[in-house]
């Protein structure tokens, strides 16, 4: 018993992370799925959330992605790498549920918005919420941060 106490008091004490990042993923706003406590952000679809980032000129990512589809999967680990490096507060990522069984009313709202025909769709917005960037296909990691970079430009 004095064992298993040990144990969870370590594990307590430790903080509970699950990796040597797992402080730089704290989260700052709805469903941080990736990114740097101080830095740029890729979160779960949040219409208000959106809004919010279009009001203050932030360069918005979107990512509309499956959890059924084996090149959102594919993609995925590279956008989350993009925001392991990406460190700018002007910068906001949102992964996007599309046609699978996590849609919520937001996500048909901003898929309809941009008339998404599929997953695996990359759409960058620069600071005044136009259009800088969209693609159809998986673009990896060094071209989403060139791309993101590139809208930030003013």
């Amino acid at each position: 018993m004095k064992a298993v106490l040990l144990v969870l008091a370590a594990i307590l004490v430790s903080g509970c992370t699950s990796g040597p990042d797992a402080a730089d993923k704290a989260p700052s706003g709805p469903g941080l799925i990736a990114g740097t406590s101080s830095g740029s952000h890729y979160l779960r679809f949040d219409k208000a959330h959106y809004e919010q980032s279009l009001s203050e000129n932030k360069v918005v990512h979107l990512y509309f992605y499956a959890n059924w589809c084996p090149i959102c999967a594919a993609e995925r680990p590279k956008i989350f790498e993009a925001y392991g490096k990406l460190n700018y507060e002007d910068v906001v990522g949102y992964e996007v549920h599309y046609n699978d069984n996590e849609v919520t009313d937001d996500d048909v709202y901003v898929t309809k918005l941009f008339q998404i025909p599929y997953q695996h769709t990359t759409v960058i917005l620069d600071r005044s919420g136009k259009i800088a960037f969209k693609s159809f296909s998986p673009i990896g990691t060094g071209k989403l941060v060139e791309e993101i970079e590139n809208a930030r430009v003013p």
